[in-house]
Order: C-alpha cells, then structure tokens, then sequence
C-alpha cells in the first residue's frame, strides 16, 4: 500500500506545460516556420531569376540568328549595291535566300521603339536582272520581342556601319556612323547589329536581360581594292 501511495504520488507530481514554456515554444515554432517561408520565398525568386534570364538569352539568340542570317544574304541587284536605306533603326537591303532559282527580294530590318521589337519586311522581286522590280506584296513578321538598343550604343542605334580600309584586307574599318547618306551606301562593307533583350513582357531595364552583338560582313565589298565599295555584276557580264 505504501508503494501504490508514492507511485499515486507522483502521478500527481507529472504537471503539464506552464504557459511560459507554451509561448517559448510557440515563438521557437513561429520562428522556424518564418524561415522555412524565407527559404521558399527565395527559391522562388532565384527560380524567377534564372527562367527569365534563360527566356531573354533563348529569344535574343534566335532573333539575332534571324538577323544575321538576312543581312549575310546581302546581294546586288540590277547592277545596284545591296543596302539601300541605313539608319539607325533600320536596313534595307536586298538579298536572297533561295538556292539561286529566284530573283532577289527586298527585305527591312526595323527596330520599332515604341513597340520595342525587331520587324523584318519582305517584298518579292519579279522580273529579270537587270530589270528587277519589287512590286509584290510585302509581308512582314516580328523577328524578336522585349528588344532594346545596346545601352552602350551612341544615340540608341540597333545598326551600325563602316567602310572597309583600303588594302587592310578587312582587318580595318571606318565608321560610317548609324546614319549613312546615299552617296556612301556603296562603301558600307560591314553592318554591326547591338541590342539588349529582356525576359518576356518585363520592363525596360531589367537586370535579367541579355546582350547580343554580331557584326556581318558585306560580300560585295573587296578589302582589298583601293577603293572598297560595291561590285556588283550586271546582266551578262
């Protein structure tokens, strides 16, 4: 009996929490569950980051591609040099990117920088050299999104161009600058492209975008010559 009395005894004695130990327990909870939310908030953020950033570098390289790719398929026509209209926001030009079996198109390159995209403009050639005439309907199509002009550029111009140096074989070029007069549109030997691209439907400025720049080489262009402008064949020769 005396033993069952102190074991009774005891159990009396098992208290539970005081309210002291509760709230300790309840900060010391709060606490971990705030910085389980910190540490998800975070991941989040950086997860944010990397996807934009992936986005901007995604698109900028294939509207780069895209553009680089029109500009290297620079040809005469009808015995004229291939860019037509050089300013800082656009290039005209005309090209051909079929396997020979057509006459060249006329193509723009326009930065719009209200809409803040690249538009390239289409207009079929028809006719025979040296009597080409680009007269069909022009189609155009949004070649990148989200674009800026490189900050680092003078003015805010997407295109830049130069004339080849005489006898340098390509190694030297003049600047043109980012507005070339019709005089000069034949010595136009390489057409330099910056744009700084940002994650879809971000602001202007965003830390995630990317910059791109590519320079593209005119063909018709000889280096080597001393006066490097455009030769361009004519019908027969």
């Amino acid at each position: 009996m005396v033993e069952l009395g102190i074991v009774l005894s005891r159990l009396r004695q098992e208290d539970g929490f005081t309210l002291v130990e509760l709230l300790v327990a309840m900060v010391i909870g709060l606490i971990v569950i705030f910085a389980g939310f910190n540490l998800i908030d975070s991941s989040v953020r950086v997860n944010a980051s990397v996807a934009g950033r992936t986005d901007a570098a995604q698109r900028g390289r294939i509207g780069m591609d895209e553009i680089t790719r029109a500009l290297r398929s620079q040809v005469c026509a009808n015995g004229v040099a291939p860019v037509t209209t050089a300013t800082p926001t656009q290039v005209t030009f005309t090209a051909d990117l079929s396997d020979g079996s057509r006459v060249a198109d006329l193509r723009s390159l326009t930065y719009d920088p209200t809409g803040d995209k690249v538009t390239e403009t289409i207009t079929p050639g028809s006719g025979t050299e040296p009597n080409v005439v680009f007269t069909g309907t022009p189609k155009s199509s949004v070649v990148l999104t989200d674009a800026d002009p490189d900050p680092s550029a003078a003015g805010g111009a997407v295109f830049t161009y130069f004339a080849a140096t005489a006898g340098s074989g390509g190694a030297q070029f003049t600047s043109l600058g980012s507005t070339v007069a019709a005089a000069d549109l034949p010595r136009i030997a390489r057409i330099d492209i910056g744009l700084s691209v940002r994650p879809a439907r971000s602001a202007t400025g965003d830390k995630r975008s990317a910059l791109f720049d590519d320079s593209v080489i005119v063909r018709s262009v000889n280096p080597d010559s001393a006066t490097p402008v455009a030769t361009c064949p004519t019908a027969g020769s």
